[in-house]
């Protein structure tokens, strides 16, 4: 609700792998909401910055672009910065550390108005694709470069990417099959119902594991994503549907969030580390997670 549960996990319990230890593994249906939090803490930031950035930008005759791009790379160069000062914490939960990746697209987004994609992109873009999708696979989930304040510095390469896709292309077309673009859609839906829903579906109430529990996890978040869609985000959107019958939904929705909070207990709850026998032994170990060395 007060958009710092980033902070809050910074201050109270740390790294993911101290939330593991301290509660013996039971886990908040909330916790996901730090990523939501920096978003939220940015949008109240960043529109008069903006408005600050384009005044300055055009009383002094300079590219908008250029004058974004000042505090965005500080912002990117800063993660590693306070992983070396602070810690791997820090560089994980805290807001100056993470808001160079929003920054990035930001920026992005700009120059794409302003001036269009720039043609060097249209030939990066296989390129780029792999090293996400290289990252997606092999970044580890604790520890790594998210630890290490790198995770700004690789947005850029995200960056590029969304670039390339604004011209046509074989990886543009590729992307572009209907299921890629409707999960597209539904991507904010299922970000932020996906973590309560398996938390709550665990093998324990479902009474089986493995591939079985997480096609049920995985075809319940997409059916609450959809529903989301279509009820409560896009006639806030569009604003077709009557008000109250969208306010109705969302307060359904919010409600049954609450519910979860409400219902799931603080232990006991576990997710199933069955046949990732490296990710179980680095979230159960005694050590402290280090910063990234890079060679």
């Amino acid at each position: 609700i007060l958009q710092v549960a980033n902070w809050v996990f910074l201050a109270g319990e740390g790294s993911y792998q101290d939330l593991f230890q301290e509660t013996g593994g039971a886990r908040s249906p909330l916790e996901h909401y730090w990523s939501l939090a920096i978003e939220e803490q940015f949008y109240w930031v960043w529109p008069p910055t903006f408005a600050a950035l384009a005044v300055l930008a055009r009383r002094r005759g300079w590219p908008l672009v250029r004058v974004l791009a000042v505090p965005t790379v500080a912002f990117v160069a800063l993660g590693p910065a306070i992983a070396a000062a602070w810690g791997p914490d820090a560089a994980y939960w805290a807001t100056p550390a993470r808001i160079g990746e929003i920054l990035t697209g930001a920026t992005a987004a700009a120059l794409v108005a302003d001036r269009g994609s720039p043609a060097w992109t249209r030939r990066a873009t296989p390129a780029a694709l792999v090293a996400v999708l290289a990252a997606c696979v092999a970044f580890p989930t604790v520890g790594g470069p998210a630890y290490g304040g790198w995770l700004p510095a690789l947005s850029t390469v995200t960056a590029v990417l969304l670039l390339g896709l604004q011209h046509p292309g074989p990886v543009r077309r590729a992307l572009s099959v209907r299921p890629l673009v409707a999960l597209g859609a539904i991507s904010y839906g299922v970000y932020l119902f996906h973590w309560p829903i398996f938390v709550v579906v665990d093998e324990a109430r479902l009474g089986t594991g493995g591939a079985v529990l997480f096609a049920v996890r995985v075809a319940l978040t997409l059916a609450v994503a959809i529903a989301s869609y279509r009820l409560v985000e896009q006639p806030v959107r569009r604003l077709r549907t009557a008000p109250r019958p969208t306010l109705i939904a969302g307060l359904g929705l919010t409600a049954a969030c609450v519910a979860l909070v409400a219902v799931v207990p603080r232990t006991g709850t576990t997710i199933d580390t069955a046949g990732d026998d490296a990710a179980g032994a680095a979230i159960r170990t005694d050590d402290p997670v280090g910063p990234l060395t890079v060679a």
